[in-house]
C-alpha cells in the first residue's frame, strides 16, 4: 500500500478510537475496575505504534494491521456503547395511554353507535375533556345525541344495570374502581365504541450532585398492568429504596397501597387511598411519600407486570424466605413457609397475594420488599451486571425512570469498585383497616382504607436516618 493510503487508514484509526474514548470516559460505561483507563492506555500505545510503522521505510503492513484493527474494534465499541445509551433513553421517554369507551350491558341488543336513542350518559368524575372528544365522534355518526351528568360513577353504573341508560362513558382508569364496587363489571359490559389518546413524554432527568452518588431515595412504583408502560394505572406496589452505596446498605420501605394519605397534585392535596395517586402520574405518588415520610425522593422506577417478569427470567429467577405458609387465590398455587425459590409466574403471584395472607395488604407489602430484595441482590452480582444492556432491551416498553444514563452507571460502578455487598433489610409501615373512610376521586363512596400508625411511621422514619448516617 502507499504511502499516502496507510496515512488516511491510520488517521481512520485515530479518529474512531478518539471518538471511542469519548464516549467512554462520558458515560462511565467501563468504570468498574479501571477498566476504561486501561482502555485507553491500551489504544493509545496501539497509535503510537502505528504512528511508528507509518514513519518507519518498510514494514508499514503492520501499521495497516493495527489501523485495521483500531478501527474495527473500536467501531464495535462506539457502536455498543451507542447501543445502550439508545436503549436507556426509551426508558426516559414514556407513550401516555389514555383510554375513553362507550360500554353496554353484554346482554344489550345494542351492537353499534347507530343503535342508541338519542342520549348518551357519562359521571362528573371523569375527565370532561376526554368525554366531550369522544362524545363529538359519536355525534358524527348520531347528529342529534345528547350528553347528560351524573354525579358519579357509582350512580352511573347502577342506572345501566337496571337499564334506565343503555349506554355509559367510561374513562380506562376508573375501572378498577368500577371493579371494586361493582366486581364483575368487566364480564357484565361490552364495548361498542372506544377513543384512544396517545401522548409521549419526555421525563426530565435529574442530575445528581456529587452526594447522591453514594446516598440516595428511590420510588419504585408497580402498576397494575401489562404492555405499554404509559397505561394510566393505579400503583399497587409503594416502596422507597434508601441506598447507600457508601456502607453496602439498602433498606426497603413498603407502604400499602390502601394507606390513606394526602394526595398532592391532581389530588388536591386531600386524603385518598395511595394507590389512586398513579391515577395523576407518578410524580403523584412520589410526593405523597415525601410527605409520608418527611423525605426527597428524586428518583423513581415505575414498572408493570411485563417487565417485573421480563427481569426476574433475565436473572433466571430469584430465592426468598417466605415467612407464612398460603395458597394463592388467582391461581391456587401452595407457598409453603421457608426458602422458596420462584420464577417470573410465581414470583407475580406472590406479591400480587393479599386475600390468603394473616394481615391483608400489609403482609403483600412485606412479600413485595422480599422479592425486590431478592432482584436487587442478584442484579448486584458481577455476573448479572454484565447482563444490563439485554435487560434494558428486554424492558424498555414496561419501564420508565428520571434515573440519568451516567447516573445508572455511576452507581454500578461504585458498587462494584468499593467491594461493598449490599445489605439489604425490609420494612413495612403498620397500618390499620378503617371503614367508611372519603376518597377524594370517588367523593359518593365510603371506602375500607388503611391508617398508618404513628408509632410505626417514626420508627421507619429512624430507620431511614441511620441508612444515610
Amino acid at each position: 500500500m502507499k504511502r499516502k493510503g496507510v496515512f488516511l487508514i491510520s488517521l481512520i484509526a485515530l479518529i474512531c478510537v478518539g471518538v471511542f474514548n469519548y464516549l467512554v470516559f462520558k458515560y462511565k460505561v467501563l468504570g468498574v475496575k479501571n477498566i476504561d483507563f486501561y482502555v485507553l492506555i491500551a489504544t493509545l500505545l496501539l497509535c503510537v505504534i502505528m504512528l511508528i510503522f507509518n514513519l518507519r521505510k518498510f514494514r508499514k503492513s503492520v501499521a495497516v494491521f493495527i489501523a485495521i484493527l483500531l478501527i474495527i474494534s473500536t467501531s464495535f465499541g462506539s457502536y455498543w456503547v451507542i447501543k445502550i445509551k439508545n436503549t436507556f433513553n426509551e426508558l426516559n421517554t414514556v407513550k401516555i395511554v389514555d383510554k375513553i369507551k362507550v360500554v353496554v350491558l353484554k346482554d344489550s341488543p345494542v351492537q353499534k353507535i347507530e343503535d342508541l336513542d338519542d342520549a348518551l350518559d357519562y359521571s362528573k368524575e371523569d375527565d370532561k375533556a376526554m368525554v366531550d372528544v369522544i362524545f363529538n365522534q359519536i355525534k358524527e355518526k348520531k347528529q342529534y345525541m345528547v350528553l347528560i351528568a351524573h354525579e358519579n360513577y357509582r350512580d352511573l353504573y347502577a342506572k345501566l344495570q337496571n337499564k334506565s341508560v343503555d349506554a355509559i362513558i367510561v374513562n380506562e382508569k376508573f375501572v378498577p374502581y368500577l371493579e371494586e364496587i361493582a366486581p364483575g363489571f368487566n364480564e357484565n359490559t361490552r364495548v361498542i365504541h372506544e377513543y384512544i389518546k396517545e401522548t409521549k413524554e419526555v421525563i426530565e432527568e435529574v442530575k445528581p450532585t456529587q452526594e447522591m452518588v453514594k446516598k440516595m431515595n428511590i420510588y419504585v412504583s408497580g402498576i397494575d398492568s401489562y404492555g405499554n408502560i404509559g397505561t394510566v394505572s393505579r400503583s399497587d406496589v409503594n416502596i422507597v429504596m434508601s441506598a447507600n452505596l457508601e456502607k453496602g446498605k439498602v433498606l426497603l420501605t413498603s407502604t400499602p397501597r390502601d394507606a390513606y394519605v394526602k394526595i398532592p397534585l391532581g389530588g388536591n392535596n386531600q386524603r385518598d387511598k395511595l394507590t389512586h395517586a398513579g391515577l395523576y402520574g407518578v410524580n403523584a405518588s412520589m410526593q405523597a411519600l415525601e410527605g409520608v415520610y418527611g423525605i426527597k425522593i428524586p428518583y423513581y422506577i415505575r414498572l408493570n407486570f411485563t417487565a417485573f417478569m421480563n427481569i426476574i427470567d433475565l436473572l433466571g429467577g430469584i430465592e426468598i424466605e417466605n415467612d407464612q405458609s398460603f395458597t394463592s387465590y388467582h391461581i391456587h398455587h401452595f407457598y409453603k413457609k421457608g426458602p422458596l425459590k420462584l420464577n417470573s409466574k410465581l414470583a407475580l403471584e406472590f406479591v400480587r397475594e393479599r386475600y390468603n395472607l394473616k394481615n391483608g395488604d400489609v403482609d403483600r407489602a412485606k412479600n413485595q420488599s422480599k422479592v425486590i430484595e431478592a432482584i436487587l441482590k442478584k442484579m448486584s452480582s458481577p455476573e448479572s451486571v454484565v447482563k444490563v444492556g439485554s435487560i434494558l432491551k428486554q424492558i424498555t416498553n414496561s419501564i420508565q425512570t428520571n434515573i440519568p444514563f451516567t447516573t445508572l452507571m455511576e452507581w454500578i460502578n461504585y458498587h462494584v469498585n468499593s467491594g461493598n455487598k449490599l445489605s439489604v433489610e425490609s420494612t413495612a409501615v403498620v397500618a390499620h383497616g378503617t371503614m367508611n373512610l372519603k376518597s377524594y376521586l370517588m367523593p359518593s363512596a365510603k371506602l375500607y382504607m388503611s391508617v398508618i400508625d404513628k408509632k410505626s411511621l417514626e420508627e421507619i422514619k429512624l430507620k431511614m436516618t441511620q441508612v444515610f448516617e
